[in-house]
């Protein structure tokens, strides 16, 4: 928590230093059912997702900028597994592209995401997953006023990497994936606010 503490602390620090920087994030929430195919008489529990994902970047000029996220999730199956999450971010942003108060960019970063699953069967043992990843996103910036912007990026090129450890055991499995998908189900939306 003192780690988390300080970072704010940094980042409150940096945006008093700075006319060029800019604050905000994205938050989501969804709840439904799974669905279990062929399963005969299966129930179907309701699964809820949360995060939320602080970020701070900074504007080099009108085509550049650099910005760190740092997320929290928390998954939930009724009456089943519970996953909490943290993400660290930083990413580069290029605006190709501006007319008006709209730019197109590509935003090019790197991340590392940690997780903590426990699950609902005590005899299964608590599992952590460590994971690296490297992509680009194509993304939309929507200046709605001087200072403040609406920003939307959707699907995914990159990398990923991970590792799954079992708290309670020395089994693990490892895992590579190449990513491409340009899709509804990937768009994440974020409001910034310019200093």
């Amino acid at each position: 928590m003192k780690k988390v503490m300080l970072m704010v602390a940094f980042m409150v620090a940096a945006v008093a230093a700075s006319a060029q920087v800019y604050i905000g994030g994205s938050l989501g929430v969804n709840t439904g059912k799974e669905k279990y195919v062929d399963v005969e008489g299966a129930d179907s529990p309701t699964k809820t997702n949360f995060n939320i994902t602080p970020e701070i970047g900074y504007y080099f000029d009108d085509k550049w900028s650099v910005g760190l996220g740092i997320g929290y999730g928390f998954s939930s199956v009724e009456d089943g597994d519970k996953t909490n999450s943290f993400t660290i971010d930083p990413y580069v942003r290029y605006n190709f592209v501006k007319w008006n108060s709209v730019s197109l960019f590509v935003q090019g970063g790197l991340g590392y995401s940690w997780s903590k699953t426990t699950p609902d069967d005590d005899d299964d043992p608590e599992y952590t997953t460590d994971k690296f990843y490297i992509g680009f996103k194509p993304g939309v910036r929507v200046d709605l006023t001087d200072k403040l912007a609406f920003v939307a990026t959707v699907g995914n090129l990159g990398w990923e990497t991970g590792k799954e450890n079992a708290v309670e055991d020395v089994d693990y499995k490892n895992g590579n994936k190449f990513d491409f998908n340009v899709n509804l189900s990937s768009i994440n939306f974020a409001m910034y606010y310019n200093f």
